[in-house]
């Protein structure tokens, strides 16, 4: 990327023109949440039925749409909940968990209900960008694999 000779203000204004809009004020806590309760939470939501959530513990509702249905074309979108940390800053994803038509007016992700006031969207936030998961599928491991055989030292 070429070095421009701009001044500070002048890329505070690049900056702004190619961000979304950035609000000036915020009505979301950057902190706080149960991440267990938000687990629990997105198990009786069901956000499982749409959504994967890939290298953490299974939750119990996995249900899957009925084939041909408005929800299985909606879960073939929905994305794996794993990478929403790299994707999202905390006070966006609460904003798509209380609204999700606001932040991307096509969306097909259904509004649950949960204001901006709601401790279940910052719990529910919290599990996901919390959430203990394992190093990504195709990682680099450092050690030997895991397969028990004796003398194995695949790295795969």
């Amino acid at each position: 990327m070429p070095r421009l000779a701009l001044d500070t203000q002048q890329a505070a204004d690049i900056a702004a023109y190619f961000s979304p809009a950035l609000e000036a004020e915020r009505t979301f806590t950057a902190r706080g949440g149960n991440a267990a309760r938000g687990r629990e939470l997105m198990e009786q939501k069901a956000c499982s039925s749409c959504h994967a959530f890939s290298e953490v513990p299974e939750f119990s509702s996995t249900d899957a749409a009925p084939v041909g249905s408005e929800l299985a074309r909606s879960a073939a979108l929905a994305p794996d909940l794993r990478f929403t940390r790299q994707r999202f800053r905390r006070d966006r994803l609460l904003e798509w968990l209380v609204d999700p038509r606001a932040v991307k007016p096509d969306t097909r992700m259904p509004n649950f209900g949960l204001s901006d006031a709601d401790a279940d969207a910052r719990d529910i936030a919290a599990y996901i960008l919390g959430a203990e998961v394992a190093p990504e599928p195709g990682a680099r491991r450092s050690r030997a694999c895991p397969c028990s055989r004796a003398g194995c030292r695949s790295t795969r």
